[in-house]
């Protein structure tokens, strides 16, 4: 009896220790879910304000004093501000410099200044300055620039931030910065542009003749360029929330670090394939010295062979190539295309052009 006992005391262990495990599997996988969904949030913060710059497009050329001229200087705005995350990368590849600290503030930085532009932006968007004998939409053209600075050096942080993280999270990550597309294109659906009618006004001229002529009326939209704005801020700050939990949290994380300084150090002490002859007279200390110098003349003529065929080999392989045509296809796209919109689309109606526009932000 005491041997039937034991043994049901065994399996009811068993039991448990089973099902405890299965309980710990199913916390785990729900928080990866959790994480996962906490990194497409994240990625909200990236380009969701100039998206909806160009989605409110449209209604912003009817009425700034630019008029069709506008989508070319907040093209060439935004372009230009593209300068500053070059500017890092060129800064971190010559002087070797490690982004890695500063990567968190700097998030920080870009998230919560994005939501401040964002509704400095909702309020002033339509403000106009008196500049060179015209007035010009000072605010627009200098707070777009400010986001689009935001928004392009975003791409230099938040991904090398993912790194920290399991390699699945990066594909939530650039599933989050399509939406940064699409949230916009669907609330610009909503908004609407509102419907143009002809109303017809009769009046007495000087002569007291009654004239009936038709006058083209526009209604507003289901809500305003500014409670656009606005909305897209909250967008942004829910890319603040979910940073700040995921800095929190510690699922998704890699266990494992690599250590570059070791690595760097591995390769450079390689053994060279020269073999010294050593005296047994000699002390330890001489030849070790002996054998470092070899070492370091080896070194530098592989690194000198190395430069010669690297950019040859870089230029003609399968990276450079695709960059290169990423090159092309994004001055066509983000350059010219945009600043050609107006007049290609203008003329066929406020409604014509703003579909447009949100169609082709949801292809992107």
């Amino acid at each position: 009896m005491n041997h039937n006992g034991t043994a049901s005391s065994i399996t009811n262990n068993s039991i448990d220790h089973n099902s405890s495990k299965r309980q710990i599997n199913v916390s785990s996988i729900w928080r990866k879910i959790f994480v996962y969904f906490l990194v497409i949030l994240f990625a909200l913060g990236a380009w969701t304000n100039v998206s909806g710059i160009w989605i409110q497009m449209p209604l912003l050329v009817s009425k700034a004093p630019e008029s069709w001229s506008l989508p070319s200087k907040l093209g060439l705005v935004i372009n230009l501000a593209s300068i500053l995350p070059l500017t890092v990368v060129c800064i971190s590849l010559v002087f070797k410099f490690n982004t890695k600290p500063i990567e968190v503030p700097t998030n920080y930085f870009i998230l919560i200044n994005g939501i401040l532009t964002g509704i400095v932006l909702a309020f002033s968007y339509n403000k106009t300055v008196y500049v060179f004998g015209k007035e010009r939409s000072i605010y627009l053209l200098l707070l777009t620039f400010c986001t689009a600075c935001l928004d392009t050096t975003s791409s230099t942080t938040f991904i090398p931030f993912l790194n920290r993280y399991e390699q699945i999270y990066l594909n939530a990550y650039f599933t989050g910065e399509a939406l940064t597309a699409l949230f916009p294109a669907l609330l610009g659906i909503a908004q609407g542009t509102g419907n143009s009618e002809c109303i017809s006004v009769i009046y007495n001229n000087s002569d007291n003749r009654t004239i009936a002529k038709f006058i083209e009326y526009h209604h507003e939209p289901r809500f305003s360029v500014q409670t656009y704005f606005l909305i897209l801020c909250l967008f942004i700050f829910a890319a603040l929330v979910s940073f700040i939990i995921l800095r929190s949290i510690k699922t998704g994380r890699l266990q494992t670090r690599i250590d570059h300084k070791k690595k760097k150090t591995s390769k450079k002490q390689q053994i060279s394939p020269i073999f010294v002859i050593i005296d047994s007279n000699v002390d330890e200390l001489s030849t070790q010295r002996a054998l470092e110098k070899i070492i370091k003349i080896e070194n530098k003529k592989m690194e000198k062979g190395k430069e010669k065929t690297i950019w040859n080999k870089y230029c003609y392989s399968q990276t450079g190539i695709a960059l290169f045509l990423i090159f092309t296809s994004s001055g066509m796209l983000y350059g010219m295309v945009p600043a050609l919109n107006t007049f290609s689309l203008y003329p066929y109606g406020l409604v014509t052009f703003h579909y447009t526009i949100i169609a082709s932000k949801l292809i992107e």
